[in-house]
């Protein structure tokens, strides 16, 4: 699987991002972000995303990271993996910043 996303973005609360990937013989797969190496749960609420479709938009809820106390979040990371085999997964290439 590779992940077309590259770290050093800063996206905001509130606003919609694209996430892209390229994957051969994954069904399906899961998205989902972390802060700090904490993982904050799966970004689209299911493991049932098209691993063909390439891309998903994802709007950054409201409170993210200010909900944690903090206006900005530098260390985010998103990981992409196949929910049959956990294995086959990767993460974006660097950090990126969600502010409030």
């Amino acid at each position: 699987m590779v992940f077309c996303f590259y770290g050093g973005e800063i996206w905001k609360e509130g606003k919609t991002y694209q996430i892209k990937w390229k994957s051969v013989g994954v069904k399906r797969v899961c998205i989902t972000v972390g802060i700090g190496g904490k993982e904050k749960g799966l970004i689209t609420g299911d493991c049932n995303i098209d691993a063909k479709e390439g891309e998903i938009t994802w709007t950054i809820p409201k409170g993210f990271v200010s909900d944690l106390g903090i206006s900005r979040a530098d260390n985010v990371k998103i990981l992409i993996f196949d929910p049959d085999n956990p294995s086959v997964q990767d993460f974006s290439d660097g950090f990126f910043t969600i502010t409030k």
